[in-house]
Parts: C-alpha cells; structure tokens; sequence
C-alpha cells in the first residue's frame, strides 16, 4: 500500500469516506468499511525482526565515531595466514 492511501485510510474511522487522496498512481477516494488486525506469520515476524536488527545496527554504527571502515586488504597483513600455537607440554601419565 503507498504511504499516502494507507495513512489516510488508517486514521480514518469506519464507516467514513475520504476526500481526494492524491498518490503517485493518480487520485483515490477512500470507504473505510472497517479494521481488521491480523496476527504476522512466522515468515513476517522474522522479516521485521530481521529488518529491526539491521536498522538498529546500521544505527549503531554510523553513531559511533571512532569505528573506521576500511578495505579488507588492511586486515591481511593483519591476520596471520598460519596459525601460530604455544608449544606443547608433555604431560607424564599417572601411574595406575
């Protein structure tokens, strides 16, 4: 639904009809013949709780300052290729 129907037809009470809503698909009148709230799917559920999330660390990020973006080629003169591991221990059995 474009913004400008559904904000007009939301904050309408039942049994109303609108004026001329103009959208970008030409101009409309509104009857509000009633509301109805449906419960989301699963599907939708984890689609807005996934689209909450990215907003909200999209947010996050541009907020902070101090958080540097860089190109990912700085990272491979950073991270070792070859993992380095502390010298084993040998650990003598216990008598039994």
């Amino acid at each position: 639904m474009v913004p400008e129907f559904e904000k007009m037809a939301y904050s309408m009470k039942v049994g109303t009809i609108s004026g001329p809503v103009k959208s970008q698909f030409g101009y409309h009148i509104i009857e509000v013949l009633g509301h109805e709230v449906r419960p989301l799917t699963s599907a939708q559920f984890d689609t807005l709780k996934q689209t909450a999330f990215t907003k909200w660390l999209t947010d996050a990020v541009a907020a902070r300052k101090d958080i540097v973006k860089s190109d990912a080629s700085v990272w491979s003169s950073l991270v070792p290729t070859i993992p380095t591991l502390p010298p084993t221990q040998v650990v003598p059995a216990s008598p039994n």
